[in-house]
């Protein structure tokens, strides 16, 4: 099954903005479920696209490695492609440069995951809980990322909680 509301308000001097409440996919006892996902004071220029605020409320999670490597996530099971070989780009053409993103804040909280692999020789499961985001004037530019991101965690297994900060 599967449900989602979606509005899309218009903001001043041409900002856009999105909002998506009770996405819910599930199938079984898998299932990836947000409560809510936010996106606000959108601008988009052909060299930078500049977003004043993402805020994510989930996922409910649960995924599985079969037995055979596919990844099974809310009833969904994807496959490792096959390598196909790189095309040869045209003779004198430049890949374009991709534009410039910034997001000036991040706030992600309640994600609580849980990972069955079935693929290992005693098939194990991994539970994390309270997995929050924050960030703040992130820029992500042509090979210079800038920014600054905490994540904090609480997994069932390896350890209690975990936090990390990357400036």
């Amino acid at each position: 099954t599967a449900r989602l509301r979606a509005t899309l308000p218009r903001q001043p001097s041409s900002a856009f903005a999105a909002r998506l409440d009770d996405v819910s996919l599930r199938c079984g006892e898998q299932q990836c479920a947000f409560a809510a996902v936010a996106i606000d004071g959108v601008r988009t220029t052909a060299q930078r696209i500049e977003v004043a605020s993402i805020t994510i409320d989930g996922p409910i999670l649960t995924a599985q490695r079969q037995a055979d490597g596919a990844l099974g996530v809310a009833g969904l099971l994807f496959r490792a492609p096959r390598p196909a070989p790189d095309p040869a780009p045209p003779p004198g053409a430049a890949a374009p440069e991709p534009p410039t993103v910034l997001l000036q804040k991040l706030d992600w909280h309640g994600a609580r995951c849980q990972f069955t692999d079935l693929a290992l020789p005693v098939p194990a499961t991994l539970g994390v809980q309270d997995l929050t985001v924050t960030g703040t004037d992130l820029e992500l530019e042509a090979g210079q990322p800038r920014g600054h991101v905490t994540a904090t965690l609480r997994a069932d297994a390896a350890a209690r909680s975990v936090r990390a900060e990357l400036r």
